[in-house]
Order: C-alpha cells, then structure tokens, then sequence
C-alpha cells in the first residue's frame, strides 16, 4: 500500500535495544528486531529507523506513588540510564521525515547524561519542590509489581534491561547531538517539564 501511494520513505518508531549489544535476546528487543526487519524487507521503500533507548517518559509511571505522599518503590535505583526527553525525540522524527537521513539518524538516542533512577528522582523532587524517598525493591518485589500493570513476559524483559542498566551496559550517545547540531535536552529539563504531572493535588474543601 506504502509503494502504491507513492511513499519513498517510512520513518520508524523503534527502540534502541535493536543496536545494543547487550540487550541481544531480550523479548522487547527482538519484536522490535522483527518489526524493522519486516519492513526493511519491502523493496522501494527506503526504511528510516528512530532508535532511543530510554524514553524519560517512562518515568511518568513513577507519577501516581509519587502524587500520593510516600516513597517511590524502584528495583535497581542505581541503575544508570540517559533518558531522552520526548522533544528530542519528535525533532529527530521530523528530521527523518522531512530532511535526508544521514547515517546517526538511526543511531541510538538518548539524553545528554547517564543518571541513576534515584538521581532522577532527585530531578523530579526538586521539579516539584518537595523530597522523594526511594524504596529499593526486591527482584521478585518488582516483578509482581510490573506484573499488575504489564504481561508476565514484558515485565521480566524490563527487570532484564534494568538489571543491564546496573552492570554500565546502558550509554550515553551524541546522535541527538549529530542530528540536530545542538545538545540533546537533560534530564533536569524534562523534570521541569512535568513537574505538574508530580505534584500532589490539593485537597478540595468539602462544606
């Protein structure tokens, strides 16, 4: 259908993980592997691969814990990763979509930093002007915890990237940087950000 309607070129939403060493195996990994590959198959479409490795939205899924007062329950909270905030990613798309691609633009993308989760906690902490405790959680804590939210397997591959994360396996490359021709956006900024989406609600007076 893309080479009927007369597309020259697809922009792909991938991960990363595709071009990580380590994260060879890993189930997230290889649907996107498979994803990229059914689409690289296709003759006269020139396919174009965006590839972060650590959205720093995912740290949105910290916001209902932290919202409610108590501390934060993390697995590998010195785990170090370079989020990239969610600009970056967009300008990088656009780019693709609308430039001619040159060879960073399917590198990995992340953030300009690597940063343990409790630093980035510390970021969002201060973002939305108030202290976040930490609660390390056990591997077999964390599993049942992602579980609620995630199938069995998808939440085993996150404990499995995080575990990876722990080992100095996640980096922090320039490709936002080679792309765009500026520094890509820290951590501390995408805090800023969304520190509405941290802070506690106030309570309405009831009469």
């Amino acid at each position: 259908m893309a080479r009927a309607a007369g597309v020259e070129r697809v922009v792909l939403m991938s991960s990363g993980s595709v071009i990580h060493p380590t994260s060879a195996g890993n189930p997230i990994t290889e649907r996107h592997r498979e994803t990229e590959a059914a689409f690289a198959a296709e003759p006269g479409v020139e396919l174009v691969p965006i590839r972060p490795l650590v959205l720093a939205t995912n740290a949105l899924g910290w916001a209902y814990p932290i919202r409610g007062g108590g501390g934060l329950p993390l697995f590998q909270p010195d785990a170090l990763t370079a989020p990239i905030h969610e600009r970056d990613v967009a300008a990088v798309v656009c780019a693709a979509l609308t430039g001619t691609p040159t060879p960073p633009m399917s590198g990995m993308l992340t953030g300009p930093a690597r940063l343990t989760q409790r630093e980035q906690v510390a970021a969002i902490g201060r973002a939305a002007g108030r202290k976040i405790p930490v609660i390390e959680l056990s591997k077999d804590a964390a599993l049942e915890r992602f579980s609620r939210f995630m199938p069995g397997e998808e939440a085993e591959a996150v404990l499995r990237f995080l575990d990876d994360a722990a080992a100095g396996n996640s980096p922090a490359t320039s490709t936002v940087e080679e792309v765009l021709g500026r520094a890509a956006i820290g951590f501390d900024r995408w805090a800023a950000d969304h520190a509405a989406e941290f802070q506690a609600e106030e309570a309405v007076p009831t009469t």
